[in-house]
């Protein structure tokens, strides 16, 4: 149960991170507006942001100009969705801490973070000052 809740997460803050990879380093709002398509700027439906399945739905284009959609995006879905499932097989023993779901938690905190960090830095060569300052 635990990795199927840890899958179901991964995937939807994968696709929170891909609006934060998207926007942050264009200095836009990670809130507002709703997403849209980044060529035809139509905003998408709730059919249309359901993480990694909407892709494979739509096969990889956009419903409204039939624009093609970077890989990028279910890739870092399904990135976030592995590393949510292996944090619950982490067990650092070195930290001393009994509580799971905390250490869960962090986990998923530093994984989240250090996704978004890595996909800025590839693209901008850039570390967002407010990202790693947040990771730290």
């Amino acid at each position: 149960m635990l990795v199927f809740l840890s899958l179901a997460f991964g995937l939807v803050f994968g696709s929170f991170l891909n609006v934060v990879i998207y926007r942050l380093p264009r200095n836009q709002s990670i809130v507002r507006p709703r997403r849209s398509c980044v060529n035809c700027k139509n905003v998408l439906g709730f059919s249309d942001l359901i993480p990694l399945f909407s892709w494979l739905i739509l096969k990889g284009r956009c419903r409204y100009c039939q624009a093609s959609i970077s890989f990028r995006y279910p890739f870092v879905e399904t990135l976030c969705s592995i590393l949510f499932v292996l944090c619950i097989f982490a067990s650092p023993s070195s930290i001393g801490l009994t509580n799971e779901v905390v250490l869960l938690v962090a986990g998923w905190l530093l994984s989240s973070f250090l996704i978004s960090l890595s996909f800025i830095d590839l693209d901008y060569l850039w570390l967002p000052s407010c990202l790693t300052k947040s990771a730290i």
